[in-house]
Order: structure tokens, then sequence, then C-alpha cells
């Protein structure tokens, strides 16, 4: 059994959450199910090893990530689909398709397009951010404790833009929205024209 520390390890390790806890086993349960006869006789020293493995092990299962989801920013690999992590994870967008030039308007961003995405202890959104094209406009800081994963802002635009999300999970890394254009209209006399200069 490799004993190599990823980062997954040192965030899990930091929270001090232990996999028993989280799976709401106790470790006297582990034992005595995995336990043999033989196995029962171990002296306290071998028995508290024994218990160290098993917890690694737990852990490594409670807590299976894949590094490589910390290594790029995710997107959805089929737009409008959503599979696997990308249920609870993908940032959703909901804010009107057409405002008025410089009309305030409200932006609402949801991390999970098919479930929102859990706030507990050793599984969190920490962090979501706005940005129109490539400017970041806002950056909110949630806690897992008494949020939801959901933010809304007031925006106002001069021109036709596309807002783009991205959260952090702390086991499952960042992840984008899909781009959300919206049309910004200008009043000519009694008409509207698209601003998108």
């Amino acid at each position: 059994m490799q004993n190599n520390l990823t980062r997954r390890d040192l965030l899990i390790s930091g929270l001090g959450v232990s996999a028993a806890a989280v799976t709401g086993v106790g470790m006297k349960d582990v034992l005595a199910s995995s336990a043999s006869s033989d196995e029962k006789k171990l002296s306290p020293e071998d028995k508290k090893k024994l218990k160290e493995q098993l917890q690694r092990e737990l852990e490594r299962k409670v807590y299976a990530v894949s590094d490589e989801l910390f290594r790029n920013v995710n997107h959805v690999k089929t737009p409008g689909e959503y599979v696997g992590h990308e249920k609870g994870h993908v940032p959703v967008i909901k804010a009107p398709k057409r405002v008025k030039y410089l009309e305030p308007f409200t932006a609402r961003i949801e991390v999970g397009p098919v479930s929102l995405h859990d706030m507990v202890p050793f599984h969190y959104i920490d962090w979501i951010s706005l940005y129109v094209g490539n400017v970041q406009i806002n950056n909110f800081v949630v806690t897992p404790l008494f949020n939801r994963p959901i933010v809304s802002v007031e925006l106002t635009l001069e021109k036709t833009s596309i807002l783009r999300a991205q959260e952090h999970c702390n086991l499952h890394g960042i992840w984008e929205s899909e781009p959300f254009i919206i049309e910004v209209v200008r009043p000519l006399g009694d008409k509207e024209f698209i601003q998108d200069e």
C-alpha cells in the first residue's frame, strides 16, 4: 500500500475528518467486522496498526478523487448534458438573456445543474466567481455551514457580453459554467437595437 500524501490527503487531514465519522461507521465496528478469530488475539500495538491501516483504506475509498481534477479547470464535456461529477459541480448562471443598456438586473449562480452541491464540513464549495468576458467581477467566499452554493449579484452592462462562473470544490477542484450570452439593447427613439460594441 502506498503511503504517499497527495493534496487531497492533506486537505482531509487538515480538516481533521475521519472516514469513520464521515460514513457513520465506528472504528470498533470496522475492527470487529474485519477481524477473523485469529486477528482478535492481536496485541494492543498490532490492533492499533490495523486500526490505522483500516482508517487509511476507508479514507481512500470515501475520498476517492482523481488528482487530474485539481490540475485544470473542469468543463461540461457535452453542453446541456450533465454526467458524473458534472451533475453537482458545474455552476449554472440564471439571468435574463436580453437586458436594457445600463439597466440593473440580477444574475444568480447555482452550483449543480441537476442537484445543488453538498455543503458539509468534509465536502463543500469554498468560493464562487463571476466573470464578464475575461474580467473577474465578483468572488464570493462560501463556508460549508449555514450556506447553500448559490449567489446573486446585481449587474449593469453597456454591451452584449458573455458571463462565466467558476467554483471550487474542496475535493473535486475548479469547475466552470457554460458561457452565458446576454444581449444588451439600447433604445433609439421608439425602437431598440443591440449594443455589441
